[in-house]
């Protein structure tokens, strides 16, 4: 059977599950993917702004070659509250300089790409992230004494960090979607315990840039950040219970406990051991504030802590697990592609 040419395009096309080199040797079997638009019968996009650029570059072209598919498979929740199009929605019909393109939407909201087995999606896009979990989880659980980690807690004087662009909520829909949308919360949170309480870094504090401007930004965190800090913030932009990133396994790779958000139904439970992180759920900024500036070490359950440890490190220790959930999105994608694009 001949090979669908799929075609990434747009500023934010590296942020879709066909961007990775870990993913496009699975999606070879299914997909050929070439560099130019006009080649394509599948368009992908990762975010639905690019839209408007893709109707710009190539107006006539899709005028004239109605077959061509049109798809935005997004994997950041944050732009699916920021855009126009209701994030439940999976399909939309697009319209742009006179020309409307029915396009296929697939997010964290409406698909079932994103909803993990056992590692969540972000950790699968890069081989490094298990790689590094687990030589670090070994180490650390070698080399684990509680007395001696809280006392190197308690020997720090400047106890939190945040490590998270500065930036509010823009939500498109606030009333139904408001509540998820963390980005102010924890921009509030860090201001008020900024220089005092907390460091904060980060694009839009002070002269900071982008992170991905580093060339390994993950390992530069891993190694600026280790043991600097006894609590460290985790708490991503959106709060859904599939949506899990780096943030809270790299808050234990840094020695440090964790700073979350996650309800009852959140699935960094299946992978964490609850006892082990400062969760602030259902919590004003306010009295956020007043927890995280009263914590000392002697709260932490360290049982907890080390349990969390051995959690990750069993989690990442079975190879074939990583390509069993890397070929469950690869499933999900030709599922959407075949339903999409017929």
């Amino acid at each position: 059977m001949k090979k669908r040419k799929v075609c990434l395009f747009g500023r934010h096309a590296n942020r879709t599950p066909l961007a990775y080199k870990e993913y496009q040797t699975l999606f070879s079997e299914h997909f050929q993917l070439v560099k130019e638009v006009e080649s394509a019968d599948i368009i992908v996009l990762g975010y639905s702004v690019d839209l408007y650029g893709l109707i710009k570059a190539h107006h006539n072209f899709l005028a004239r070659n109605k077959n061509v598919k049109c798809l935005v498979i997004s994997e950041e929740p944050l732009w699916d509250l920021i855009s126009k199009n209701y994030p439940l929605d999976t399909k939309i019909q697009f319209e742009h300089m006179g020309l409307s393109i029915e396009v296929g939407i697939a997010n964290f909201f409406n698909s079932n790409i994103y909803k993990f087995s056992k590692i969540p999606y972000f950790i699968t896009t890069e081989s490094h992230y298990a790689a590094r979990y687990l030589v670090e989880t070994t180490n650390l659980l070698n080399a684990f004494d509680k007395n001696k980690l809280l006392t190197h807690w308690k020997s720090i004087s400047l106890k939190s960090c945040f490590l998270q662009q500065k930036r509010t909520n823009d939500v498109f829909f606030p009333e139904q979607y408001a509540d998820i949308a963390l980005s102010s919360y924890r921009t509030t949170l860090a201001t008020r315990l900024k220089d005092n309480k907390a460091m904060v870094k980060g694009m839009g504090w002070g002269n900071d840039g982008p992170r991905q401007a580093i060339p390994d930004w993950h390992l530069d965190k891993l190694l600026t950040y280790r043991r600097r800090f006894p609590i460290f913030s985790a708490i991503e932009n959106t709060l859904l219970d599939d949506y899990i990133t780096e943030k809270i396994f790299d808050a234990f790779m840094l020695g440090s406990v964790p700073i979350y958000i996650a309800n009852s139904s959140h699935r960094v439970f299946e992978l964490i051991n609850q006892e082990s992180m400062i969760n602030l759920s259902n919590t004003s900024e306010t009295v956020a504030a007043e927890i995280l500036s009263d914590w000392t070490p002697s709260t932490v359950n360290m049982d907890a802590y080390f349990d969390s440890l051995e959690k990750i490190r069993k989690l990442f220790s079975a190879t074939e697990t990583l390509l069993m959930e890397r070929q469950r999105v690869v499933r999900e994608v030709v599922k959407l592609v075949q339903k999409n694009c017929n």
